[in-house]
C-alpha cells in the first residue's frame, strides 16, 4: 500500500476511511488507513465505542500508551469494546488500516465471548491466531487504498460467510438501544428481549462486549459528541442526548473522555482534531464512519 488518498489531516497525520463491501456491513462497519509521516511519534484520542478495532500495522510502530501494557513491536492489536477513551500512540512513518468490526462479528473471527476484550487492547494473534498476520501480509503488497479495501472485502467475506448476528433477543435489545440513542431503561430492554434484566445482562455483556447498560452510556456520548460537533450548546446536548441534567453530563463526560464538555469545545474542532494542530489529536468512529453502520443492525 504505497499512497492514502487523505480526507482528513491535521499536523501531517493523514487518515482516509471507506466502506466494506455490501454483503459485509452487518458485521463490518469501516476500514481506516492511517500514515504518521514524520520522525516524531504522535498520540492519538479515541472515543468510548461498541466496535472491536483490529489495526493491523504495515509499516512502524503502534501500541496504546501508559498506562496500558506494551505490545510487541509491529505487532496487530484488537481494542475491545469500551466505556473510556483509549490513547494509541503513533510511531514515526507508522502506516497501516484499522478494520471496524461488530462485537459479533469478532465473536465469530475470535470464536470466544466479547466480554474478555471489552475495555482490554491486545495482540490479535492472542485472540485470532496467525489470522492477523495473514490479513497484514495481504496487505503489504496492495499498490494503492482502493486495493486494499478490495483485499480486506474479499478475505473477510470468505472468513464471515453469511450475516453473522447476535441471538435474536440479543439483537431486538440492541435495535431498541439504538433507536432510543441510549435512552431506554433496561427493564424495558428486558421486556423487548424477552428476557429478564438478569439472563439479558448475561447474555448481552458476553456476545457485545458491555452490557445493556454500558452500551446505553457510549450511545448517550456518542450522540452528545455529534451534538457538540454541530454546535450545539452544552445544556442544549445534555438534554438532547439523553442526560438527567446538565451537571449529570458533566460528569459523565468527563469520566468517559477526561475531558469535561467546555473543554472539549475549547481544545478539539468540528472534524475531531485539536485546535492549533497541536501535539495531539481525537478522531471519532462515529464521524469517519456513518453511525447506522456503527450502531445497528438492519
Amino acid at each position: 500500500m504505497s499512497s492514502y488518498p487523505s480526507c482528513a489531516q491535521a499536523a501531517r497525520q493523514q487518515l482516509t476511511s471507506a466502506r466494506p463491501c455490501t454483503g459485509l456491513r452487518e458485521g463490518v462497519w469501516g476500514y481506516e488507513g492511517f500514515h504518521r509521516p514524520g520522525s516524531a511519534p504522535r498520540e492519538r484520542l479515541h472515543l468510548p465505542t461498541t466496535a472491536v478495532s483490529l489495526v493491523l500495522p504495515l509499516e512502524g510502530r503502534l501500541e496504546p500508551s501508559a498506562p496500558a501494557a506494551r505490545m510487541p513491536a509491529g505487532a496487530p492489536l484488537l481494542a475491545g469494546p469500551r466505556t473510556e477513551s483509549l490513547t494509541l500512540r503513533y510511531g514515526a512513518g507508522a502506516r497501516g488500516v484499522r478494520v471496524l468490526l461488530a462485537p459479533w462479528a469478532a465473536h465469530a473471527l475470535t470464536g470466544g465471548p466479547m466480554d474478555r476484550l471489552a475495555g482490554r487492547v491486545v495482540p490479535a494473534g492472542e485472540l485470532l491466531g496467525p489470522l492477523a498476520g495473514r490479513l497484514t501480509a495481504v496487505l503489504a503488497d496492495a499498490p494503492h487504498w482502493a486495493g486494499s479495501c478490495a483485499l480486506l472485502d474479499e478475505a473477510l467475506s470468505r472468513l464471515l460467510p453469511g450475516r453473522p448476528e447476535p441471538a435474536p433477543p440479543v439483537l431486538r435489545a440492541w435495535r431498541a438501544l439504538v433507536r432510543s440513542r441510549g435512552t431506554l431503561p433496561v427493564a424495558e430492554l428486558a421486556r423487548e428481549a424477552g428476557w429478564c434484566r438478569s439472563q439479558l445482562g448475561r447474555r448481552f455483556q458476553a456476545q457485545v462486549g458491555l452490557t445493556p447498560k454500558a452500551v446505553a452510556r457510549v450511545l448517550r456520548l456518542r450522540e452528545a459528541v455529534r451534538l457538540l460537533g454541530a454546535g450545539e450548546p452544552v445544556a442544549t446536548v445534555a438534554v438532547a442526548a439523553g442526560f438527567h441534567d446538565q451537571a449529570h453530563f458533566a460528569r459523565e463526560f468527563k469520566a468517559m473522555t477526561g475531558h469535561t464538555p467546555r473543554r472539549f469545545l475549547a481544545e478539539w474542532d468540528a472534524d475531531g482534531f485539536r485546535r492549533e494542530h497541536e501535539e495531539a489529536e481525537f478522531l471519532q468512529e462515529w464521524l469517519r464512519v456513518p453511525a447506522a453502520d456503527c450502531s445497528s443492525v438492519r
